[in-house]
């Protein structure tokens, strides 16, 4: 280092000074010398002085300076005062070096650690550097139904402490984490700033899900979207130190969320650890689901969507804002029928929108193909039903053979066009699925009173030569029998020559009626009629035989391979037999009325080809039917005993047992009964503890919807295994309140049957969770209760 020139000769003189005092003090030994040492110490002294001088000299001048600093130091603080002055350069300078410290440090480390880079961020030089998150903690709670939590603490950079900063740029600070069954999550995170100024959008968070093999699923996880960030939530803060949520919306097959860190405002730090808790279901959770829960898209026709809308979590799309829906509702499936006009049937959304024509020089099928797309990007099976097979498999102009072909699995109404599709496209999932009946809307319920009538609904088409040539036929044996005809004419008033029934028949027309009347008509009469325009297929005929069935009244009908291959000679057919309703006695009737009614209700409904598609799209359910718990319900400790000593002699019923204590039971005789007979798999529930909710109702019906309520004299005589109560529960999928078989009831109930009636007397009865209270109080009281008796 180069010394000032004063500093030099401060030392030289200094220095020459002593040298000379030396040499005088030896000098002063000798009287010979006594001269010299005299002339050497006027030397020192002088030189001392000159020495003294100088460093005086030096002394005040760097006063001169120190006091020039102090000078422009005291002139800066008074322009930083100043409010019109702005920040000074100095401090701009200090600030400056103060925010580059962080990289500068992370640049040491990079330099001193080898990593694995999973987040990159530029360093001062510009290049790039790694650093690497980590999770810290994570815990996971889970509930019996199969819910669970997820908790992370996500330290940004693993090599710092938690609560250190780190600095965030316009380049992305990035952390990934797995969010595997999650359906929402929320990110708590805290800014940390000098100046505590507030500022909503100091930072930014910017957040994707990625679905398998790391693909971006695009879904509207947070409101804002930009095209530079994609779906973006901004960071404030109040302070110095600002806490952060972002609550975060996910697809259901999501299996990993992206965090994108950015600088926005004024310098800002992310404190390093980070939290992201996500909640959602389990796959067991899935699995355990019963049908109904089960979350279907749909596009369907008005009859189709009143069919399955009982059966599952259905929302219908709407050709406009179809992708609102999907990303509100998180379907488990597409589900589309060969829709002529979509579920409203004025609006018609979907008309010439589902099926490909070569009338069309244009893809009239754009929003369908986008909803494929769409779903085939997330893993959502897709569904197709065409109900048009076989008679529109050749069509052309309304090919919706095209439009199967391009869904994951295909059901069709006809037994060899599946093979066809099979065998002419190669497709590998397709299905038959014929028609069915919704008990919902189609059952027996107060049908007593019928005419002897033969009822049609329905319309005349002269194009079909076959169709036209059968319906005369059985208008005409109708007609030479002891029963009257009556037709509901679909197209009555109509000027279109192909749509007006023959002049013979028209005494018998009356206008139609619409499709939520048309269980009344079915039900008007004892006879029904129904007329198959598809005759050949085993598998494909009218659905209406299903409706006249369920609603307990006898078919009539023109041959179908079909109709006799499910029904055999359970059904008449008039084309081939025209004088058959003159010999068809009222016992062969009911008999067959009992056969078909049981048949449909048991296996012909529609949750019964839902639980089909079900299986064949491979959607987790359970179907599983539980055997309903029993439950005995006694007046008195005496009682219990008994009712204790009957549910043993069960034996296996497959179903928790319970004795249900009356109100009339006091708190001590419940206290004894607990203790004596809550063992060996029956359990002991107390009336006013379920009534005041102390008890929960599930208590009783252990997740089941249904359970068998009965009498203590009843079960004493034994002989009762779940098989009794297949019908009553065969007839609860279309009523809710108790179910009683007319056989139990010692009343004569014979012309009640299928109708809803007021019973005093106790017998075994099927109650839903639903109504269980409400018939609860009715016993208490002594009031007669509402019973639908079968």
């Amino acid at each position: 280092m180069r010394k000032p020139k004063a500093f030099i000769a401060e030392i030289a003189t200094l220095g020459g000074a002593a040298l000379t005092g030396a040499v005088a003090s030896a000098a002063a030994t000798g009287a010979k010398n006594a001269r010299t040492a005299s002339i050497l110490t006027s030397t020192a002294t002088a030189a001392l002085g000159a020495g003294l001088i100088v460093r005086s000299a030096r002394q005040e001048r760097q006063n001169q300076r120190l006091n020039a600093r102090l000078d422009r130091l005291i002139s800066e603080t008074q322009q930083l005062q100043d409010p019109e002055f702005g920040t000074s350069a100095l401090l701009n300078e200090l600030s400056s070096r103060i925010d580059r410290l962080p990289s500068w440090i992370d640049t040491v480390l990079a330099e001193r650690l080898e990593t694995q880079p999973t987040i990159t961020f530029p360093s001062p030089n510009g290049k790039k550097r790694a650093r690497e998150f980590g999770v810290a903690n994570a815990e996971t709670k889970q509930t019996r139904a199969g819910e669970f939590t997820t908790t992370l603490d996500v330290d940004v950079d693993k090599f710092l402490a938690p609560y250190e900063p780190v600095h965030l740029t316009a380049s992305p600070l990035e952390i990934t984490v797995d969010v595997e069954g999650a359906t929402e999550a929320n990110i708590d995170l805290t800014l940390l700033t000098r100046d505590g100024k507030a500022n909503a959008k100091a930072a930014l968070v910017a957040v994707k899900v990625l679905g398998e093999a790391g693909s971006e699923m695009d879904f509207p996880v947070l409101p804002s979207r930009s095209d530079k960030y994609g779906y973006f939530s901004y960071l404030g803060v109040t302070g110095s130190v600002s806490e952060n949520r972002v609550a975060v919306r996910l697809p259901r097959r999501a299996k990993k969320l992206a965090l994108s860190f950015y600088q926005w405002g004024d310098s800002t730090n992310l404190q390093n650890r980070v939290r992201v808790t996500f909640s959602g279901k389990n796959p067991e959770w899935y699995a355990s689901r019963k049908p109904a829960d089960i979350k279907v898209a749909a596009i369907l026709d008005e009859f189709s969507y009143n069919s399955f809308r009982y059966e599952c979590d259905l929302v219908s799309l709407d050709y406009s804002t179809w992708r609102e829906q999907i990303e509100a509702h998180q379907p488990d499936l597409f589900f589309c029928e060969s829709a002529w006009s979509g579920h409203d049937s004025k609006a018609r959304p979907w008309k010439g929108r589902v099926y490909a024509s070569e009338n069309f020089n244009y893809e009239n099928r754009t929003e369908l193909l986008k909803i494929l797309e769409y779903c085939r990007a997330r893993g959502i099976p897709t569904v197709f039903w065409n109900k048009e097979d076989p008679s529109h498999y050749e069509d052309k102009k309304h090919n919706f053979v095209d439009t199967a072909l391009r869904f994951d699995h295909i059901f069709t109404t006809d037994d060899k066009s599946a093979a066809r599709y099979r065998s002419e496209y190669g497709h590998q999932s397709v299905h038959v699925m014929q028609f069915a009946v919704q008990p919902r809307l189609f059952n027996p319920t107060n049908g007593a009173h019928r005419s002897r009538d033969v009822v049609f609904a329905g319309g005349w088409y002269s194009n079909h030569e076959q169709r036209s040539l059968d319906m005369e036929t059985m208008f005409d044996a109708v007609e030479a029998s002891d029963r009257e005809l009556k037709i509901y004419d679909r197209f009555y008033g109509s000027d279109d020559p192909t749509k007006i029934f023959p002049r013979r028949f028209q005494y018998a027309l009356n206008p139609p009626v619409s499709g939520e009347d048309m269980a009344h008509v079915y039900k008007e009469s004892e006879i029904g009629m129904t007329v198959n325009t598809e005759t050949v297929s085993r598998t494909m005929f009218a659905r209406r035989i299903f409706e006249l069935m369920a609603c307990n009244t006898y078919v009539v009908s023109n041959y179908s391979n079909g109709v006799y291959e499910l029904f055999g000679d359970d059904v008449l057919y008039l084309d081939k037999n025209p004088s058959g309703l003159k010999r068809l006695s009222d016992e062969e009737m009911n008999r067959a009325r009992e056969v078909n009614l049981r048949k449909v209700l048991s296996s012909h409904t529609y949750r019964e080809r839902f639980a089909d598609i079900l299986a064949v799209a491979q959607v987790p359910n359970d179907r599983s039917v539980s055997v309903p718990p029993l439950v005995v319900r006694v007046n008195s400790f005496e009682e219990a005993s008994d009712a204790f000593a009957a549910l043993k002699r069960v034996g296996q019923w497959g179903a928790p047992r319970t004795i249900l204590l009356s109100s009339a039971v006091d708190n001590l005789a419940y206290a004894d009964a607990l203790t004596e007979f809550n063992r060996g798999g029956v359990a002991v529930v107390w009336e006013p503890m379920l009534q005041s909710g102390e008890t929960p109702m599930n208590q009783l019906y252990s997740g089941n919807e249904l359970i068998v309520l009965i009498p203590l004299e009843r079960l004493s005589k034994g002989n009762i295994r779940p098989e009794t109560f297949a019908d009553h529960a065969m007839h609860a999928q279309y009523t809710d309140i108790p179910v009683v078989a007319a056989t139990d009831l010692v009343s004569d109930t014979a012309q009640s049957r299928f109708s809803q009636v007021r019973l005093a007397e106790s017998a075994p009865t099927l109650v839903k969770d639903t109504h269980f209270k409400g018939l609860i109080q009715d016993l208490q009281s002594g009031q007669p209760s509402l019973y639908y008796v079968i």
